[in-house]
């Protein structure tokens, strides 16, 4: 389980990688939490390098959603491959995958 970012005024860039197991569930969730600054509205996560994510890691990932939507603020993902994307659309978390990495306006 690799994460690394890029700030950019209000946006964050999370850049996933590696595999992402039920082991690994909890401290994602710590980290993607650690991460978001008060000034951060708008969160990007990038899954293009990850090769596995578990579904207990998809449940904290929605846990992690619904936490920014109370605090108004926007995320999106990319990078996601068929399989995953099937999964978020099986757990209605589809209409946050964006098709590629947008420039910061």
């Amino acid at each position: 389980m690799n994460i690394r970012h890029t700030y950019d005024e209000h946006r964050i860039v999370i850049n996933l990688s590696g595999e992402f197991g039920p082991g690994d569930a909890d401290e994602f969730l710590h980290r993607l939490n650690s991460l978001i600054t008060t000034n951060t509205s708008d969160i990007l996560i990038d899954f293009s390098h990850v090769s596995v994510f578990s579904t207990l890691c998809l449940a904290k990932l929605s846990l992690f959603y619904n936490s920014t939507a109370r605090e108004q603020r926007q995320l999106r993902f990319t990078g996601l491959s068929a399989q995953l994307q099937q999964l978020f659309y099986i757990v209605d978390l589809d209409f946050l995958i964006v098709q590629a990495i947008q420039s910061p306006s």
